[in-house]
């Protein structure tokens, strides 16, 4: 008994000598690793912040109501740090013979490179999305019509579901039901606006576009006669006109200076 329990250590302190070996050299594929994962995260944040990567992703205004303690910039450093360290950890692995214990992590080294390409691909598609909404909200405005940001956020909205779809499929993540359901509700979202100007929008319309043709022909401060009523032009806004008289202020839907017969009197003409 007393040489069977004898041999029995002697297998495992021979066991562990042999083993040892190998598991120095595991520490020091993990040490060497660390440190080139470290040296590549300081590169490449040093290279964002050169190029002002954490202004860039602002300006996207796509993570703006997030509270994370990491920049954008250190996110992304240590994405980097993580794909070098982990194909080290798997490294030492295969050198302690633990090869078929981790094939789930080599599934997430593989996806990290995915990850950071979708995100860089996120950045730039909400960056075109707010470019594209700020010139439509620009043109909105030129119109003189009020509601520009609403459009514009609405146009963005839709750009940006655009966006994280064609970046779900490239990062080869299945998409279809999310796809399907954002066609859906865009679609939904349109046949309502489009039943609405049917039946009872098509005043507003009217009245939009006749107020984008005022401003042509009228100037603030003509005096204005409409319907033997006759009054100071203040401001001419999406829907309606403002008029002053007698020490009153007179709404008029914008079509009634397209439509009607409007006598008018210039600051010129009262002038000379």
């Amino acid at each position: 008994m007393l040489e069977t329990l004898q041999n029995i250590f002697t297998e495992m302190i021979d066991g562990i000598i042999s083993y040892l070996p190998n598991l120095l050299i595991a520490v020091v594929i993990l040490v060497v690793g660390w440190v080139i994962g470290r040296i590549l995260r300081y590169i490449v944040e040093r290279l964002l912040k050169l190029i002002r990567f954490d202004d860039i992703v602002a300006r996207a205004e796509l993570f703006n109501s997030m509270t994370s303690k990491r920049t954008p910039t250190e996110i992304f450093g240590m994405l980097v740090f993580w794909i070098i360290f982990l194909n080290f950890l798997l490294t030492a692995f295969d050198q302690l013979g633990l090869s078929q214990a981790v094939e789930p992590l080599r599934a997430l080294i593989a996806f990290l490179p995915t990850l950071i390409v979708g995100f860089i691909l996120l950045i730039i598609g909400a960056l075109l999305a707010k470019a594209i909404a700020d010139m439509v909200e620009a043109a909105v405005n030129n119109m003189g019509i009020e509601f520009g940001k609403a459009i514009a956020n609405g146009v963005r909205i839709i750009l940006l579901g655009i966006v994280v779809i064609v970046v779900l499929q490239q990062m080869g993540i299945e998409s279809q039901i999310l796809t399907d359901i954002f066609v859906y509700v865009v679609a939904i979202l349109l046949a309502g606006l489009a039943l609405a100007f049917g039946l009872g929008g098509r005043g507003v319309v009217r009245n939009v576009l006749a107020g984008f043709y005022a401003r042509e022909m009228y100037a603030l401060g003509d005096t204005i006669a409409i319907d033997e009523a006759e009054g100071t032009l203040e401001a001419i806004g999406t829907i309606n006109a403002e008029i002053y008289r007698d020490g009153e202020r007179v709404l008029v839907p914008n079509t009634f200076l397209t439509d009607s017969k409007v006598r008018v009197r210039s600051n010129e003409t009262e002038t000379t």
